[in-house]
């Protein structure tokens, strides 16, 4: 029989590393009893199963959903013609709830191999800690750069700080699989320093596992031994790593003195997305402790922020569905809370950053060149929102850690709206109402029609990219889809623009398929409604064949109707495609022979730019907002004004200016010009409405207020129109967004303002 310790140490190693499905070969394997005990808390989220193949001598792991019938681990399961048989263990509940979080552990490795492997940063541990390497999404493999870079930034700042101490230390709170110690020792930046890994006793001893079957990993460990009995699975040198439950502090604490920790050493606390599933109780009592014991020491502590806007709402919901939830949101919900607490809690300072913060002002533009090259993305919405809600904080005690704070360059700026859903009576505010019409879709364009209809096109949603051109109406009973018949479709693009043309029709233009296929073609779309007893609403697709030197393919730009010289043009401003991040150049399409032609534009051309608003006013076109070249969003207003030659670019300077973002929608109503959602990245809160008054050079932001729509409303990636009536109503249509790891998330209804306070300052 197989000894029950060597078969341990197996079982341990083959369910060690995430994502591992193959079976490991073994010899000698005979029938035998397992009884339920460490092994079975491997992943205690699930109920665990192992089979014994006795004609082959291999060891399968076998991974049962939750809630399989049970069955008495004595009695040997037949799986048919297969030889061999399951033995089951059951774990606790406690265990299975502490397996909730430890399985975050496995999916935050998978993610870091994923960006190692593409280049993000230079980790060549990391891959020993995974079965496969399995490629994330490019938004999540710049999500988990930024993590790490930030992490990597404090903790050799804080290596730096100490150089002169004759003992330092770094202390990581449930480390899971990370590979601190071997990068750092690889590049040898450990002279007179240890490393403390500190996680779940399970946790623990998978990493163990994995670090003595992997010779890369062993080498870096000077005295390496098997894993040891007890709290301390492995010790060096340089490298303790300790089981323990960080929640007993009696426990932590002896099991770091036992692996030797120093509490008068300068000591920087590391905690990466763990705290935050603590009860908040439990997690203040960590900080307040660490303060105490640790007088010369750095907290560093990455985590999530802003639970309450709608990509918070998101993030909650994900993690309470795989039984995560982030308990301290709720008691710490932004930045300034956050930096409060340390300081609550015997901290003597504290600095915190959102990652926007963090990557524009302590991440060198040459890094963020080559990081931002690595990969096609197209993604900025879902990927400045993330950035938005987690944040990187340090807190000293002692005066040499003082110096390893985070320095921040960029601040913050109270939000111009109030939070959403609590609009202060200070601020003013609109209502937005949900109308029972489902009309989902991300990056689709809209355009207002003769006889009131609403035409969408292109973009993308839940059964895939739409090559189908659908219609709006408004009639005595609401908002509703008419069905449609088309000549043919207008093929799959997002991010196109659609813009009305003098005698009903919509041109087409731009877009893409993907980041790397831009569309090409110029489609006219032209409506001809009927009586609905006559059947369905005709639409008819025409590609178009122009002549002249056309504009380089684009996505993101803007295209608006303007007039010269007694003829209709098609203006085509900014816009970004597979080789330019943002494009700054302009066309112009004469509407009457389709022929791209050069117009006179005198002025300083706008920033290049895309994702950016721009509107038909007075014969020319006004432009506001947008993503900058830098990849920071822009407020600036310009208006393309006619003359006797041609046009001309002025800038208007507006106070207070209106805060800067990008995705947004805009409208010009009268001399105002309305601004719709968006996404911003310096200021707390997310975009609303905006409106900018042309004649005065003011603007004044209003908040909106979302209590009556039952879902989160994403405001980017969306469509919005006035409607045509006595009392003009705005109509917004689609949006969301992918949310990071958290899912996609999609806007279901149309909305309509009806607010009559935010419209009596419109169109006054």
């Amino acid at each position: 029989m197989l000894d029950l310790a060597v078969l341990k140490q197996v079982l341990t190693a083959c369910w060690a590393s995430p994502a591992c499905r193959q079976p490991l070969a073994v010899s000698g394997l005979e029938d035998l009893f397992l009884p339920p005990g460490p092994i079975s808390a491997l992943h205690a989220n699930r109920t665990s199963a192992v089979r014994l193949d006795h004609e082959n001598d291999r060891l399968f792991p076998v991974h049962m959903r939750a809630g399989a019938p049970t069955v008495d681990p004595t009695s040997p399961v037949h799986l048919g013609p297969e030889h061999g048989r399951i033995y089951r263990f059951h774990c606790s509940r406690s265990r299975r709830c502490s397996g909730q979080v430890q399985g975050t552990n496995d999916s935050s490795v998978l993610s870091k191999a994923s960006a190692a492997a593409r280049g993000y940063f230079r980790d060549v541990f990391i891959q020993h800690f995974v079965c496969k390497v399995v490629r994330r999404s490019p938004l999540i493999n710049r999500g988990y750069y930024v993590r790490w870079r930030a992490v990597d930034h404090c903790v050799r700042r804080f290596l730096q700080t100490t150089d002169c101490c004759p003992r330092r230390q770094i202390l990581s709170l449930g480390a899971g699989f990370d590979s601190l110690f071997f990068r750092l020792h690889a590049d040898a930046l450990l002279d007179r320093a240890s490393v403390f890994e500190l996680d779940f006793p399970d946790v623990a001893h998978r990493k163990a596992a994995l670090i003595s079957s992997s010779e890369p990993l062993k080498e870096r460990l000077d005295c390496f031994s098997p894993p040891l009995p007890g709290p301390i699975h492995l010790s060096s040198s340089h490298y303790q790593l300790v089981g323990v439950d960080l929640r007993d502090q009696k426990q932590v604490e002896a099991a770091l003195r036992a692996a030797g920790m120093d509490w008068a050493a300068p000591t920087l606390i590391l905690s990466e997305v763990v705290l935050t599933y603590m009860e908040t109780q439990r997690s203040d009592a960590i900080i307040s402790w660490a303060a105490k014991l640790l007088p010369q020491s750095l907290f560093v502590m990455y985590e999530q922020v802003r639970p309450h806007d709608p990509f918070g709402c998101i993030m909650q919901e994900h993690f309470l569905k795989m039984n995560s939830p982030l308990h301290a949101l709720t008691q710490y919900p932004d930045i300034s809370a956050q930096r409060q607490r340390f300081l609550d809690k015997g901290w003597q300072q504290s600095m915190c950053l959102d990652m926007n913060q963090f990557y524009f002002g302590l991440v060198s533009e040459e890094e963020r060149d080559r990081v931002e090259s690595l990969e096609p993305f197209d993604e900025y919405e879902e990927w400045h929102q993330k950035c938005s809600h987690y944040f990187i904080l340090t807190a000293s005690a002692g005066a040499l850690m003082d110096q390893a704070l985070l320095v921040p360059r960029t601040k913050l700026r109270p939000s111009p709206v109030a939070s959403p859903g609590q609009p202060p009576s200070s601020v003013p505010s609109c209502r937005a109402r949900p109308i029972p019409t489902c009309v989902e879709g991300l990056g689709m364009a809209s355009s207002c029609l003769w006889g009131g209809y609403i035409l969408l096109t292109g973009g993308i949603s839940r059964t895939g990219r739409g090559a189908e051109t659908r219609v709006l109406l408004r009639d005595q009973e609401g908002w509703s889809m008419v069905c449609t018949e088309q000549s043919a479709g207008p093929g799959m693009r997002l991010h196109h623009s659609a813009t009305p043309l003098p005698g009903g029709a919509v041109l087409l233009y731009g877009g893409r398929s993907s980041p790397l296929r831009p569309v090409t073609d110029l489609l006219r779309v032209s409506f001809q409604p009927c009586s609905p007893a006559l059947g369905a609403q005709k639409i008819q697709v025409e590609p178009l064949t122009c002549t002249g030197d056309s504009p380089p393919p684009r996505w993101r730009h803007t295209a608006a109707a303007v007039r010269h010289r007694d003829r209709d043009f098609l203006f085509v401003f900014g816009g970004k495609n597979q080789s330019e991040r943002a494009l700054g150049d302009i066309g112009f399409l004469c509407l009457d022979d389709l022929h791209w032609t050069q117009v006179p534009v005198e002025g300083v051309t706008p920033a290049p730019r895309h994702s950016h608003s721009a509107c038909s006013y007075e014969g020319g076109v006004l432009v506001f907002g947008g993503l900058g070249e830098g990849g920071a969003p822009l407020g600036d207003i310009s208006v393309l004004g006619q003359t006797e030659r041609g046009f001309c670019w002025e800038r208007i300077d507006v106070h207070p200016p209106p805060e800067p973002r990008y995705s947004h929608r805009a409208h010009v109503v009268g001399q105002k010009l309305l601004v719709v959602g968006g996404v911003w990245m310096f200021s707390e809160g997310v975009p609303g409405l905006a409106v900018i008054d042309l004649a005065t050079c003011t603007s004044v932001e209003f908040s909106l207020d979302t209590a009556s729509v039952p879902h989160p409303l994403m405001l980017h990636s969306f469509c919005s129109e006035l409607t045509a009536s006595e009392e003009p109503e705005l109509l917004l249509m689609g949006g969301g967004g992918n949310c990071f790891s958290f899912g996609t998330h999609w806007n279901r209804h149309l909305m309509e303002d009806r607010e009559r306070g935010m419209k009596a300052g419109l169109w006054r």
